[in-house]
């Protein structure tokens, strides 16, 4: 086994245990994806920050989302009575 083997699987072996969101893994997914693809039209190091920038986007994004569906309505001004 080569490096080249090896450093993504450490990699992998520290990012998996703090996937424990759905927020966290649509970032880990989308930011892998989008590496993926800025790797083939960007230099190394833009293609991973431009990644990390997308993914955490998506996530605050995702974030957000659960967050409005969970706030429960907000009383009315009088109190509710009528």
């Amino acid at each position: 086994m080569g490096v080249d083997f090896v450093a993504p699987l450490t990699f992998l072996a520290v990012l998996v245990p703090l996937v424990r969101t759905r927020a966290a893994a649509l970032a880990a997914l989308v930011a892998g994806v989008a590496t993926l693809l800025l790797a083939w039209l960007a230099p190394g190091g833009v293609a991973v920050l431009g990644a990390g920038l997308v993914g955490s986007t998506a996530a605050a994004w995702w974030a957000g989302r659960d967050r409005e569906s969970h706030v429960s309505p907000t009383p009315a001004p009088d109190g509710g009575a009528r």
